[in-house]
């Protein structure tokens, strides 16, 4: 099947009736199936006192309602142009559904493209307000199985400055979990120094570190200096944290390894006498990666 024929003309009017009714209510008169139709003609755009409005009224063949209201002057621009000025006001959420039409619709392999250089440039400046959208982890975790190294390195020292304004932490982890295999080596030298100092007090910033150590096993120092050099009630206790000790706990020699199961003793206790299976789970696999059971934490060494 041609990608012309991926939808009938029926099915194309459906979803552009789809998407013009979601889209911010300054602009749910856009027919967007126009802005992918290559052979598009001239737009009408309309004036009113001579300034261009800011949200373009873009119509496509279709018949309006009269209106009362004193007529405006109207010209014509042409499409591509007016694809630049509507995109230019898009919102995140808006750009990203865009991307996914785009993407498994196959209307337009430019649209595509642009949407994805236009996503690219956002991240440049504004990945802190990215993070807190959780559309924006959808379209990361794509985004990333199809980056190069360069730019999947790239994302990470973003991540590493911003882990901290992540909202939504299943859906952080559910992405560093399908990425796992695929993330370069990142040296300590590209450590964000904020990130080092930080990291244990946020769930994100230790899955991160997670991904990190597994992907590089000389930063378990740097990792394990700043982990004992905290106040134990500091430490939050949930799986990703237990995640995180078991992998470091696995890298370092017998005399660290005794610290850190020194310092985590209260922690182990507490969680176990909650019984919380969930969380017993996540403190066993700990426990595991050392060769010790559960019933043996009262002979743990404070």
């Amino acid at each position: 099947m041609s990608i012309s024929n991926f939808m009938t003309t029926k099915e194309k009017d459906y979803v552009a009736e789809c998407l013009r009714k979601n889209t911010r209510h300054f602009r749910a008169n856009i027919d967007c199936s126009a802005l992918f139709d290559p052979n598009a003609g001239k737009i009408e755009v309309k004036e009113e006192e001579g300034e261009p409005r800011k949200s373009v009224c873009l119509v496509f063949g279709k018949k309006g309602k009269k209106s009362s209201k004193a007529s405006r002057i109207s010209f014509g621009i042409e499409p591509e142009c007016a694809r630049i000025e509507l995109r230019n006001t898009l919102m995140l959420e808006e750009i990203i559904d865009l991307y996914t039409i785009n993407k498994h619709c196959k209307i337009s392999e430019t649209d595509f493209e642009e949407n994805r250089r236009l996503i690219e440039s956002r991240m440049q400046s504004n990945f802190d307000a990215l993070v807190t959208n959780r559309k924006f982890f959808w379209f990361l975790k794509d985004y990333l199985m199809n980056a190069n190294n360069s730019q999947k390195h790239e994302v990470l020292n973003h991540l590493q400055r911003t882990f901290q304004h992540v909202k939504d932490v299943p859906a952080f982890y559910e992405l560093i979990g399908t990425l796992v295999d695929d993330i370069p080596r990142i040296p300590y030298e590209d450590l964000d120094p904020g990130f080092v100092s930080t990291f244990i007090f946020f769930p994100c910033g230790v899955i991160l570190a997670t991904l990190l150590l597994l992907q590089n096993n000389e930063l378990c120092s740097v990792m394990y200096e700043s982990t004992v050099s905290k106040s134990i009630e500091l430490y939050p206790s949930d799986r990703y944290s237990w995640q995180f000790f078991s992998v470091l706990i696995s890298l370092v020699d017998a005399d660290k390894q005794s610290e850190i199961v020194k310092l985590l003793k209260p922690c182990i206790i507490e969680a176990v006498n909650r019984y919380n299976e969930t969380e017993e789970c996540y403190v066993k696999l700990f426990l595991d990666a050392i060769g010790i059971g559960i019933e043996e934490i009262q002979e743990i060494p404070m």
